[in-house]
């Protein structure tokens, strides 16, 4: 054995006072909030859509995801998953970290259910606990049929 880590490089984030992470190979890019149009969406934690690069993606207010409630998005992390993107709400970047495999628990029997069903698994950063999410379990599989047309702008938006 050679004593290196397995180590997996995860883009740790605050929503609102927790912290949560992903696997950076996952993202794309870091933005400032941007302004978000409403669509009808089967998913309550998507606000809205925003046009990102030129395209419309889903936004998924990360916080309202994990049932800590709904927060303001001063970021967007925009992953993809198996072809689709998205823009992942959160509080603030915290950056990119290295984290041990083998320190990453499984999330324990008692949090198993569907409020935690994007959480795949804890770890410990400057003792603090991090949420590792996954992606598959925490996007919802929502595009525009047309990527011409324009949802409508939400209220909040039109202010």
């Amino acid at each position: 054995m050679d004593g290196r880590r397995d180590d997996i490089a995860v883009l740790v984030c605050r929503v609102r006072e927790r912290l949560c992470g992903w696997p950076l190979d996952s993202v794309d890019e870091v933005l400032r909030e941007q302004p978000l149009r409403t669509l009808a969406a089967p998913v309550p934690h998507v606000p809205g859509f925003a046009r990102i690069r030129g395209h419309w993606m889903p936004v998924v207010d990360v916080g309202s995801a994990l049932d800590l409630g709904g927060s303001p998005l001063q970021r967007l992390v925009v992953v993809h998953h198996q072809g689709r993107p998205a823009a992942l709400g959160v509080t603030d970047v915290i950056g990119v970290q290295r984290l041990d495999r083998a320190a990453v628990d499984a999330l324990p029997a008692l949090l198993q259910d569907e409020r935690h069903a994007p959480i795949a698994g804890m770890t410990a950063l400057n003792h603090e606990l991090v949420a590792l999410l996954d992606l598959g379990r925490l996007l919802p599989d929502l595009q525009l049929p047309d990527d011409t047309a324009s949802p409508q702008p939400s209220q909040e938006s039109a202010a």
